[in-house]
This record gives C-alpha cells, structure tokens and sequence, in this order.
C-alpha cells in the first residue's frame, strides 16, 4: 500500500487547496463580492496584498530562513522569494478568513474558512514549501494585518 503522498487524488486536492492562500484566488473572490454588492468587503480582501506582500519581505530581507526543500535564486527577488518565513499563503488565508468572518459572522459556517485556512498552511508544509513556525508566523500576520484592516480602516 502506497503512502498518502503518492496518491494522485490526495496531491491533485492538496494542489487545489494550496491555490486558497494565493492571490488569484483573493482577486477572484472580491471580484465576486464587489458583482453581488460586498463592495467593502471586496476592498478590505484587495487592502491585504499591499500590507501581506512588503511586510513579508522587509522581514524576509531581515531574517532570511531557507525552506525545507531549497530553492535556487539567481537574482534578489528570487533570494526574497526563496525564504522560507513567514508564509505568504498562510498570511493570505488567514487574512481573508478574518475578513470574510467579521463581514459574514452572523453566519455560523463562515467559522469553516478559519479551518480552510489553516488547510491551507498544512498544504505549505506537505510541498516542503514551509516549516510549520513560517506557516504559524504567516497565520499571525495575517491575522494581525485583518484586525488592523477590519477595526480600524475606514473604507
């Protein structure tokens, strides 16, 4: 019998769900909140990437962690890119989970993105992508920018 990794099945899905914590996703998402008049909402998902993205890499610039598999670089943006801390995927879903949560919290099944989320950051951790103190310092700055973003920007 196989291991789970060597399922074709379990990688295609862990595939899919990795794409969550990505940033097609977050666009794809307010584009669709904006369509049926989440206008608010759909600008606070689109506000984490210009926080998530030059965070993530003033602190990757400052302490520079190589991932479990490592990557190669040839350039400085490549060098940024090949650090392993924070995740940015966990950051991402964690963020729009937040998000999502505070502007549908009546809902009790938007609690399920807060679980989707941290799928996400398992998926970061079964590519070798991530160790799971990146996924745990993705998850935290996300979750610290959507705080910031839901209580106190006024949109």
């Amino acid at each position: 019998m196989g291991r789970v990794k060597d399922n074709k099945y379990v990688e295609m899905m862990m595939r899919d769900i990795t794409t969550f914590g990505g940033g097609f996703f977050t666009f794809f998402l307010a584009v669709l909140l904006f369509i049926v008049g989440k206008g608010t909402v759909a600008e606070r998902l689109v506000l984490g990437f210009p926080l998530i993205y030059p965070i993530t890499a003033l602190i990757r610039l400052v302490y520079y962690k190589k991932r479990p598999k490592p990557e190669t670089h040839t350039n400085f943006i490549e060098w940024i890119d090949s650090s392993s801390f924070p995740s940015i995927h966990a950051a991402n879903s964690f963020y729009m989970a937040f998000v999502l949560h505070s502007a549908f919290a009546s809902n009790p099944a938007s609690l399920f993105l807060f679980f989707l989320a941290a799928f996400v950051g398992y998926t970061r951790i079964y590519f070798k992508k991530h160790y799971p103190v990146d996924v745990a310092g993705g998850a935290v700055l996300g979750l610290a920018l959507s705080y910031l973003t839901v209580n106190y920007v006024v949109l």
